[in-house]
């Protein structure tokens, strides 16, 4: 856990690269649940999971990107594209025992409630913004959906790995 503001972007960068990103718990036992069942998933299976948790997405993009082919010239920006490019079985073997959410922040309730609310935002923002893509007959409804999810990965990403600071923050948010 960071307690103290880095010094740099860079020290960030560090910090989030060495350390495991957690997962919902109610993600990890969805994918529990599939790989249980394996042989009969598809990757639509995967994608209707993932799309839910956007840690989980940005845990999967993450991975591809520094696991990334010497050949590879496109990036991978949707979750489908994500799972078909790693395969099921290597996704469930890479993908099974995370880190949680809520035992990463069982000390600190009001964190739990802010990351929460974070990824209930981020929710509702994907299925907007799907929803909008369709109505507007854009080219590739996943990729905006996922860059909606995605969008306050930052603050994601605080609250579940510096939860005093993120209360520090909405502290003073709240006095403005």
């Amino acid at each position: 856990m960071i307690q103290t503001p880095l010094a740099n972007i860079d020290s960030y960068i560090a910090f989030f690269s060495e350390n495991e990103l957690p997962v919902l718990r109610r993600t990890a036992r969805a994918l529990a649940k599939l790989r249980e069942d394996e042989d009969d998933v598809n990757a639509q299976h995967i994608v209707s999971v993932v799309l839910q948790d956007p840690l989980t997405a940005m845990r999967l993009l993450s991975y591809l990107e520094t696991h990334r082919r010497h050949s590879q010239n496109r990036d991978i920006t949707t979750i489908d594209r994500a799972i078909m490019m790693m395969g099921i079985t290597p996704f469930f073997e890479k993908f099974s025992n995370l880190p949680t959410v809520e035992e990463r922040l069982v000390h600190h309730p009001k964190a739990l409630v802010g990351t929460l609310k974070v990824i209930t935002r981020a929710r509702s923002a994907a299925q907007y913004a799907r929803d909008w893509a369709v109505l507007r007959h854009d080219l590739d409804v996943d990729e905006v959906t996922v860059a909606a999810l995605l969008h306050d990965a930052a603050e994601l990403l605080f609250w579940s790995c510096a939860p005093d600071l993120m209360l520090r923050v909405a502290q003073v948010m709240q006095e403005a």
